[in-house]
């Protein structure tokens, strides 16, 4: 019975294809959170009877929606179990597993494994003739790179710029917008402002043109810590304004975070260091929930503080910091949109 119950699931998963259209997703979204707890528990029974094929492909065909619901942490812990070094996995169950692994960890304590074993997957997948997976794993690959001390900024210019000819060649429209948003990462990184906005504009425009609110979300975002970076705190706030409006629409937690952080970094260059703090903790709850956290040379958010609390006030932001990781999320949602206006963008 559970081996028939399993199989049925794993069969609804490996249907789904990645949605065209942002209301495909938010349909999609919808029969899938539905099924959450019975898609769980197929995982389970196929780890309990060592059937890590199939474990590897139904986490690997729903990727996107362990990604939006906000449930990576199960995920890695998924994987993590198929890497133990007693396990005799295929090829392509190890690289499944490998990738998201690593593509979900590297974010969180620098290692210099990740670079190499995402660089492994994107060969594998370019052997296979995967383009749509070589792609993916190219923009985790470049992220990683961009994540080492110091970044490795040509190497993941090279490996964003394969991924876009890849998905331009695709016309996928997601990774097409999350790509250019990589690349403006990288052209921020190296002082380029100009052509980091125009990328970003860009990713705005395709992810509106298929209602996608998803990647609307993740494009306002940067581009919210763009204007921050050019001296443009204003401008700044009315991006996550948008933002948390857009990401309050379909509740994806983890992307109200990086909006809760946005609007810390914008209190903090503002001044408010209380206000920063309590916003900053709020994020982190989020995160700690969904065993996700941040951290490394990626991270935007963490230069920005540092550099608002060199002349003094950590008392004052640890202990804003301290409320906010016990408040309500809503209620931080809240405070951080009061008095905000959204972007005209």
């Amino acid at each position: 019975m559970q081996e028939r119950h399993a199989r049925f699931y794993a069969a609804l998963a490996s249907t789904p294809v990645p949605p065209s259209t942002g209301s495909e997703r938010v349909e999609q979204m919808a029969r899938l959170a539905d099924e959450r707890d019975e898609l769980r528990g197929a995982v389970d029974h196929f780890l309990a009877t060592r059937q890590y094929a199939a474990v590897a492909q139904l986490t690997w065909s729903l990727y996107w929606f362990w990604w939006v619901s906000g449930q990576l942490g199960e995920v890695r812990r998924w994987m993590s179990r198929l890497l133990a070094p007693s396990l005799d996995l295929d090829d392509r169950t190890r690289i499944i597993a490998l990738l998201l692994t690593n593509s979900i960890r590297f974010g969180e304590t620098p290692d210099v494994g990740v670079v190499s074993a995402l660089a492994e997957c994107v060969q594998y997948f370019r052997a296979e003739g995967d383009r749509l997976a070589e792609s993916l794993s190219l923009v985790t690959l470049a992220i990683a790179q961009m994540s080492e001390s110091p970044p490795e900024l040509d190497a993941a210019e090279q490996s964003l710029a394969q991924s876009l000819e890849l998905v331009e060649e695709l016309g996928e429209p997601f990774g097409r917008s999350m790509v250019r948003i990589m690349l403006a990462r990288a052209a921020m990184a190296r002082g380029r402002m100009d052509e980091a906005f125009e990328l970003l504009d860009e990713s705005l425009a395709i992810a509106r043109s298929i209602d996608d609110r998803l990647g609307e979300a993740i494009a306002l975002n940067h581009l919210g810590w763009a204007r921050l970076l050019i001296g443009d705190p204003d401008g700044a706030r009315a991006c996550f304004t948008e933002q948390l409006l857009t990401s309050s629409t379909f509740g994806h937690e983890e992307s109200l975070a990086y909006g809760l952080e946005g609007m810390s970094a914008v209190a903090a260059a503002t001044g408010d260091l209380e206000r920063a703090g309590v916003l900053f903790g709020a994020a982190e709850t989020v995160r700690m929930r969904k065993g996700l956290t941040t951290g490394g040379s990626f991270s935007l958010h963490g230069r920005i503080l540092e550099r608002a609390l060199a002349n003094g006030g950590t008392e004052i932001f640890e202990g804003g910091r301290r409320s906010g990781r016990t408040a309500e999320l809503a209620d931080m949602v809240e405070l951080a949109l009061a008095g905000s206006a959204p972007a005209d963008a």
